[in-house]
C-alpha cells in the first residue's frame, strides 16, 4: 500500500512532563514541547490512550517499544508536590493481541534516599480491561498516600514502606478488585500535627479492596514498638468521595494479641488480651 510501518521503536534519554491537576485529571507531554501529548481522567486512562494510539496509523504494526534513561518531571497539584523519575526503563510488547507494559524507575522526592518502583500492565488490544501491579521499595508513606485513594490512610504515618499492589480493571475501565502487601519500616504514627507522635519499630499488613462496598479489609495487622506490640485484623470504609478521593475513612480493628509497655513504665511488656478499636479519619 506504499506505507512505512514501524515494528520496533527504541528511545534513549527521553524527557517527559507529567502533570496531575487538582481535579485528578492527568496529562503528559514531551519536555520542551508546547502541546500535551495526551490527557486522561486517570493514569490508567493514559495507558489506554497509548493502547489506542498504537493500533492505527504508522504504529499499527508496532510489536516492541523500549525506552531507557527516561526522565519524567512529575508535578502533582492535588498533592502539592513535585517528583523526578530518573533513569526510567519502559518496555512495551504488542504481540499476540495483547498490550504488555513493564517499567522500572527511581523516584527522587527530595528526601534522604531515592525510592524504587516497578509497574506491570497487561490488557487485550482495544479493550480497557486490564490487570496491573505496582511494587515499591523504601517509599515514604506520605508520598504513597498522596497518590492512591485506597492507601490515603497511610498519610498518618512517617515511615518508609516497601510492598506490592495488584488490581483488576473491567472493560469499562472501572476497578473491580485490588490487594496489597505492605512492609512498614521504623517510623512514627501522628494523625494530626497536634497529636503526640507514637514511635514504632516496624509494621506490616495484608489488605484487599472491594469497590462495590468501598471497603478495605485488613487480613493482617502487625505492629512492633518500644511501647508494645499488637496483632489483629480489621476493615475500613471509604466515605464522602470527592472526585474519586475519600473525605472520610471509618474503620474497626480487632486486636487478637496486645502487649504494652508505654514509655518503659513496666519492667517488661504486659499482656492486655483481646481488644477492639473504632477510628475515623
Amino acid at each position: 500500500q506504499g506505507r512505512i510501518l514501524a515494528q520496533e521503536v527504541v528511545l534513549q534519554g527521553a524527557q517527559l512532563r507529567l502533570r496531575r491537576d487538582r481535579d485528578g485529571t492527568v496529562a503528559v507531554a514531551f519536555d520542551g514541547g508546547a502541546a500535551e501529548a495526551s490527557r486522561a481522567e486517570t493514569f490508567l486512562g493514559l495507558v489506554d490512550q497509548l493502547d489506542a494510539m498504537v493500533t492505527q496509523g504508522p504504529l499499527e504494526a508496532l510489536e516492541h517499544l523500549r525506552a531507557t534513561g527516561l526522565i519524567i518531571n512529575y508535578a502533582d497539584a492535588r498533592a502539592g508536590r513535585n517528583w523526578t523519575v530518573d533513569n526510567g526503563q519502559v518496555a512495551l510488547d504488542m504481540r499476540d493481541d495483547e498490550t504488555v507494559i513493564s517499567a522500572r524507575v527511581a523516584l527522587l522526592s527530595g528526601r534522604a534516599n531515592a525510592s524504587a518502583a516497578e509497574f506491570t500492565y497487561s490488557s487485550p488490544k482495544g479493550s480497557a480491561a486490564a490487570e496491573f501491579g505496582v511494587t515499591i521499595s523504601d517509599m515514604a508513606a506520605p508520598d504513597i498516600a498522596s497518590q492512591s485513594p485506597l492507601l490515603s490512610w497511610l498519610g498518618v504515618l512517617e515511615a518508609p514502606i516497601s510492598g506490592a499492589l495488584r488490581g483488576v480493571v473491567d472493560r469499562d475501565g472501572a476497578l473491580t478488585s485490588a490487594s496489597a502487601t505492605l512492609q512498614i519500616g521504623e517510623g512514627r504514627l501522628q494523625p494530626t500535627a497536634q497529636t503526640r507522635p507514637v514511635p514504632f519499630e516496624g509494621a506490616r499488613t495484608y489488605l484487599s479492596y472491594n469497590p462495590a462496598e468501598s471497603r478495605l479489609t485488613f487480613d493482617l495487622i502487625e505492629v512492633d514498638s518500644d511501647w508494645g506490640a499488637l496483632k489483629g485484623t480489621g476493615h475500613a470504609d471509604l466515605r464522602e468521595f470527592d472526585r474519586g478521593w475519600p473525605g472520610a475513612i471509618i474503620g474497626q480493628v480487632r486486636i487478637d494479641a496486645l502487649q504494652v509497655n508505654p514509655a518503659g513504665l513496666y519492667s517488661g511488656r504486659r499482656d492486655m488480651g483481646p481488644a477492639r478499636a473504632d477510628f475515623r479519619k
